[in-house]
């Protein structure tokens, strides 16, 4: 919804800009630089766009990205007509944070009250995330705009001054509540970061030195940051050192121990393996795809093929990782070196801007904002190292705003050129042609998603005809695959299996896996719907790629199992049933497990026995094995000794021979 207004403003403007009278625009060498590189930018998504796996999705991140480029630009186009931009910006932005906070402050009482009903100890879960989201994304938000409320402070007296601190203050204990590491890290590192680089530039090479006031309140400012800092993760009563003791705690654990993130175990289940996890895969797409990169928006596809396992509940299949939480090595991974060196260019071009910015500041005002506006961008790259700021649609528009601003708020005056009908015409039809197909994007993906959750919960009604119609209206070109990158077309073979008509969903399995050729869901079903129409070859060739995704999938081992029994491959159907754990299943799998363990053992007892005591009847020894003998105890036994089944059968019976 967020993009799909946004797309529909940036119509508005373009349609003003065509229609306005002429008058002069404002132009710098600096400027077209930054256009240089925006452009750059896109032209190299466009080139990753071509390896993509699915076009649609390639298409919207490539719209998405182009309609924040031209907000960034109609933004510089717009404040530089506005006097006092700073404090209106504030002032918007003051409101963004008390809304937020409003919603925050709801979720977080409602919180308190279930835990003191319940007798619990209260912790700030991920759902007090105000209207975005997650605790994380609201984290990220409260850090972004923090810049325009302290640009307002030193700028503003009496009763604003008041105001803008007020919101200050409510980013500060917002941030500090949610406990999100990454914003904590954009803080430190931001703060610190732009506090050195902007000194730097303040009191180096200018033709006059600074007042002795003005170096007092720069480092006075300076020794508050630090104070706070250090205040945030000392106060009483949270559980902030203990949150930072636990994460790096367990990232020493795997440093330590790296064998953990290949095995599977309840260790694993935390949010630092997950990230681990997806890092790894990370580089090892990199490695595979090391020039161009695997191509735009393949990662949440490809990225299963590197293994998916490590927890018992990432191995139901039902886990599924849209971005390695590390906005570099995605970009690295699928758009290769060349689009990681634009991604970094573009905040390097900005602080540079910025260096120049405060070198030829005559005023306080300017070079102060100059420091919250680097801290602005630092933020940004530094969230960039530990979540996804990039994907997300509000935090991406605040940074294409202080872009704007780097350049509006410059001394550097450039160039002031009047732009003939011809061009201003050209450049605004351009302009709405994106901005239209961003509102056709949008409304197609808002569209699917209000579709998927009817789907939903006609799926779990098992209304198998309203969840077939609900995904078909939910499909289309934009939106082949919901937000966990599950195709539509497997919510479509579901229905259909599920409705008994095996041949249709079939059709649909097999059209989900050119969408997503690595989902564990759909390989297991594809498989199933395969070994239920004769083509065992097939399923089992599906089964085993699915491993390849999480080799202990419980569900899946069991039914390659079932197809190797079924086809008569029963030493292939005993090494697979092998790999299983018996430990922490669901009572469905349990059930399963013995079963299929149990019709293994005594199929390959009898093949062992008819082959051994071919003197005994067979009738004989059927009973014999079935009623006097728990193959189960067996097998345990010969897989705690290191034997073979068949040494332990033999052992076994020459046991109860000698008693007899």
């Amino acid at each position: 919804m967020r993009f799909l207004l946004c797309s529909c403003l940036l119509g508005l403007f373009s349609i003003l800009w065509v229609l306005r009278p002429a008058q002069p625009v404002f132009i710098s060498r600096q400027f077209l630089l930054f256009l240089g590189l925006l452009l750059c930018s896109l032209a190299w998504m466009a080139v990753s766009g071509f390896q993509s796996i699915n076009s649609g999705d390639a298409l919207w991140e490539f719209i998405r990205i182009s309609i924040l480029f031209l907000f960034c630009i109609s933004f510089i186009m717009l404040f530089k007509n506005i006097d006092n931009v700073v404090e209106v910006l504030g002032i918007f932005s003051f409101v963004s944070i008390i809304i937020f906070s409003f919603y925050g402050s709801l979720q977080l009482i409602t919180a308190l009250n279930s835990a003191e009903l319940s007798h619990t100890k209260f912790q700030v879960n991920l759902f007090i995330g105000s209207s975005l989201g997650n605790k994380n994304f609201f984290a990220e938000v409260m850090v972004m705009l923090i810049p325009l409320q302290a640009m307002n402070i030193f700028r503003q007296k009496g009763t604003r001054k008041i105001i803008f601190m007020l919101g200050l203050l409510l980013c500060l204990v917002w941030i500090i509540l949610l406990q999100s590491f990454a914003s904590w890290l954009a803080l430190i590192f931001a703060g610190i970061i732009a506090v050195i680089y902007t000194g730097i530039y303040k009191f180096v090479g200018r033709s006059s030195a600074p007042s002795s006031g003005e170096r007092k309140r720069y480092f006075l400012g300076a020794i508050l940051l630090f104070a706070f800092l250090i205040s945030t993760f000392l106060y009483s009563g949270s559980r902030g050192i203990q949150t930072i003791k636990n994460k790096t705690g367990l990232f020493t654990q795997y440093i330590n121990h790296p064998e953990l993130i290949d095995s599977t175990t309840t260790i694993n289940d935390n949010s630092v393996f997950e990230r681990i996890l997806s890092w790894r895969n990370s580089i090892r797409m990199i490695e595979d795809h090391p020039l161009l990169g695997a191509g735009l928006n393949n990662w949440k596809l490809l990225q299963a093929q590197y293994g998916m396992g490590g927890t018992p509940f990432i191995n139901t299949g039902m886990v599924h990782f849209e971005h390695p939480h590390n906005d570099y090595l995605l970009i690295l991974a699928e758009q290769g070196p060349i689009g990681l060196l634009l991604y970094i260019a573009f905040f390097l071009f900005l602080l540079h801007t910025i260096k120049i910015s405060i070198a030829h500041a005559k005023d306080a005002e300017t070079r102060n904002a100059m420091l919250w506006l680097a801290f602005g961008i630092l933020s940004f790259a530094v969230l960039s190292s530990f979540a996804y700021p990039r994907s997300r649609m509000y935090v991406m528009l605040v940074l294409m705003l202080y872009a704007a601003l780097v350049f509006v708020l410059s001394p550097n005056p450039g160039k002031t050129i009047s732009m003939n009908k011809n061009w201003r015409i050209s450049i605004g039809l351009i302009c709405l042609l994106i901005s239209s197909l961003g509102i056709f994007a949008a409304w197609a993906r808002f569209n699917g998603e209000i579709h998927t959750q009817e789907m939903l919960r006609a799926q779990y009604a098992k209304n198998y005809d309203r969840m077939l119609r609900e995904a078909n209206k939910a499909e289309s070109y934009m939106y082949a695959m919901d937000l966990t990158g599950t195709p539509m077309s497997w919510y479509m073979g579901m229905a259909y299996f599920y409705s008994g008509k095996i041949n249709d969903a079939l059709s649909f399995y097999e059209s989900a896996e050119k969408v997503n050729p690595y989902h564990l869901r759909v390989l297991n079903d594809l498989a199933t719907s395969y070994e239920q129409s004769g083509r065992a070859d097939k399923a089992i060739e599906k089964y085993r790629k699915g491993l390849t995704v999480a080799p202990n999938f419980i569900e899946g081992l069991l039914n390659l199992s079932a197809t190797y029994f079924n086809t008569g491959q029963i030493d292939s159907a005993y090494a697979v049933v092998r790999k299983i754990r018996a430990v922490n299943l669901s009572v469905k799998d349990a059930q399963n497990y013995k079963l299929f363990l149990n019709a293994i053992l005594l199929t390959k007892a009898r093949s062992h026995l008819g082959s051994q005591y071919a003197d005994e009847p067979l009738e004989r020894k059927m009973i014999f094995l079935e009623q006097d003998l728990n193959l189960e105890d067996v097998y345990l036994k010969s897989t705690k000794a290191g034997h073979t089944f068949e040494e332990e059968l033999d052992q076994t019976l020459a046991s109860m021979s000698k008693k007899l």
